[in-house]
């Protein structure tokens, strides 16, 4: 199989639940319980997949990690909630065909369940204090569950930012 391929299949868009081990059931749906999960987890919302593929792969190579360290959901594909945060060490929410400045009543009726499940997920990160870092989509739609105004009146063009890691960075267990 190709490269693009194989990691698909690594990083499964959302495993079904498992039993698991000892006392009671794993509920762990986004990867196989018994078994440790990557550090970091993206929430992804890409329909198409070699898009996804790339945002993946991306993601991983700027993280300066494997991208198997990086398990993958999407969330166009199904309920993905609650997620266990058991041994994450940082969630990333990507970027998406949705936009967070529609008016809830334009969305999609999938736009609305993903950000329906994403408030979920918002709730437990802040609860178990995980690190969360929004990109494009991620951001706004993490302003937006805090009380942020999200909408065009002051867009700025896009572009990649250059980002340097000082000692402390270095340091931090994050990263």
């Amino acid at each position: 199989p190709t490269h693009r391929a194989a990691r698909r299949r690594r990083t499964p868009a959302r495993m079904p639940d498992v039993p698991g081990s000892g006392g009671g059931e794993c509920r762990r749906a986004w990867y196989p319980c018994g078994m440790a999960p990557p550090p970091f987890l993206l929430l992804a919302s890409r329909d198409i997949d070699e898009v996804a593929d790339d945002e993946h792969g991306s993601i991983a190579r700027h993280l300066g990690v494997a991208p198997d360290d990086v398990a993958r959901v999407r969330m166009e594909r199904g309920p993905f909630t609650p997620v266990d945060l058991t041994g994450v060490r940082g969630v990333l929410l990507g970027g998406s065909a949705f936009t967070t400045i529609t008016p809830p009543d334009l969305q999609s009726a999938l736009q609305r369940r993903v950000e329906a499940e994403l408030a979920t997920v918002f709730e437990q990160l802040a609860e178990a204090d995980v690190p969360f870092l929004g990109l494009c989509y991620g951001v706004g739609t993490l302003g937006r569950f805090a009380g942020g105004t999200v909408d065009g009146a002051f867009g700025e063009n896009t572009a990649a930012a250059t980002l340097t890691v000082t000692a402390a960075g270095r340091a931090d267990p994050l990263l």
